[in-house]
């Protein structure tokens, strides 16, 4: 198994618990690091400024999720579920739900492999 790197990709809110984000907005877009050892790292660049996730990969038949804990560059930190994460012929899809010190969101994010 080789590396997976997703980027210029987009995490989409679907439903947030605050006022910044308006429901079914682009947070921004986002690089995966996905190596064949499950280590599993999503950047973040929004307007707001930089997140990090780190967590561990696991896979149930062509489906993987991610437990996460994130930190950003504008203090907000949290954990973060990754889940229905699926390859497709281009790059990958996949739901999201994350929790932190300010707000709960959840959404959908997909990108292309470069």
């Amino acid at each position: 198994m080789r590396s997976f790197r997703i980027l210029l990709a987009t995490l989409l809110v679907v439903a947030a618990s605050f006022a910044t984000v308006p429901a079914r907005a682009s947070l921004g877009t986002f690089a995966i690091n996905h190596p064949v050892d499950n280590s599993f790292t999503l950047t973040l660049q929004s307007s707001f400024g930089t997140c990090n996730a780190v967590g561990n990969y696991s896979q149930l038949g062509h489906m993987g999720t991610v437990d996460a804990n994130y930190s950003c560059t504008y203090g907000v930190s949290g954990t973060m579920t990754l889940y229905e994460l699926e390859r497709t012929g281009p790059g990958m899809t996949g739901r999201f739900v994350a929790d932190n010190n300010l707000c709960f969101a959840a959404g959908t994010l997909g990108g292309v492999e470069r």
